[in-house]
């Protein structure tokens, strides 16, 4: 994919088109929210996923796992950064 477009290469669709028709099931998996890729995923028909680093997953359009990184630790994260503090 080009990811500055946001275009899918005619080969790689028709590659996943070939392993879904051979029923093999396609995930995405990207550090990424979902919706930087959600148009794209439809694009190829995929409804599987599993983004933002491995904290959500969505099996067959169904959220499965979401552990999302907690607001306090993501604050004393930005604190130490924007302080150039070590990281504990």
């Amino acid at each position: 994919m080009n990811s500055e477009e946001k275009i899918i290469p005619p080969d790689t669709l028709e590659a996943i088109q070939e392993l879904q028709k051979n029923k093999i099931e396609v995930v995405l998996a990207t550090g990424r929210a979902h919706y930087y890729f959600d148009e794209l995923a439809q694009q190829c028909g995929i409804d599987s996923y599993v983004n933002c680093n491995g904290a959500y997953v969505v099996y067959q359009g169904k959220s499965i796992y979401d552990r999302p990184i907690p607001t306090k630790t993501l604050d004393q994260l930005r604190m130490k950064l924007c302080c150039r503090m070590p990281i504990t």
